[in-house]
């Protein structure tokens, strides 16, 4: 009831995380073109679209509009490696609690344990002063790196997230198989 206010930032819907307070903010940009806003009340419903311009000095520095439609495509294939990266971590710290936690382990139990904890050393950057970044943090560091510019993503960046997307597809093997 009353009125009320939003206030788009002009981003879509960032990586998911554990903290429900940050979750899926600090999305990618979304490209300069034409959008609508629906306003519904009740029955009734009023929509306009809007043009969301490109910042001319941007423009000016030689990033094209094509260069941001494929820099906001990169970033949204990164922000769902990212989510699916720490989902799947969630998941294996979960298992690996579950198993610690049980008083007696059957030998079945104790390989699948060990096996989860190995993956999960792949996963996690080690809490030490200056850790080997791990999988999680090395997808964060892409999004981060293919965020702070305008412009296109190189193609070293295609192939790291191909390497990473990888590495992911192998950890969930491993996991799902038991290994």
């Amino acid at each position: 009831a009353g009125m009320n206010r939003f206030r788009w930032d002009m981003t879509h819907f960032g990586p998911w995380t554990q903290d429900e307070d940050a979750r899926f903010r600090r999305g990618p940009l979304v490209r300069p073109g034409t959008y609508a806003l629906r306003l519904t009340a009740g029955d009734a419903v009023c929509e306009q679209e809007f043009q969301l311009l490109a910042d001319p000095r941007v423009l000016d520095q030689g990033t094209s509009l094509e260069d941001m439609a494929a820099q906001e495509y990169f970033q949204l294939l990164v922000v769902d490696l990212v989510s699916e990266v720490r989902r799947f971590e969630e998941q294996v710290e979960e298992e690996a609690e579950v198993l610690e936690g049980k008083k007696e382990l059957s030998p079945e139990e104790t390989a699948r344990l060990e096996a989860v904890k190995g993956i999960l050393e792949r996963i996690q950057s080690a809490d030490i002063i200056y850790p080997r970044p791990m999988l999680t943090s090395q997808v964060s560091y892409l999004y981060n790196m293919v965020s702070r510019a305008d412009q296109a993503p190189g193609s070293e960046a295609n192939k790291r997230l191909d390497t990473l997307s990888a590495e992911l597809a192998e950890l969930r093997t491993m996991y799902e198989s038991g290994d």
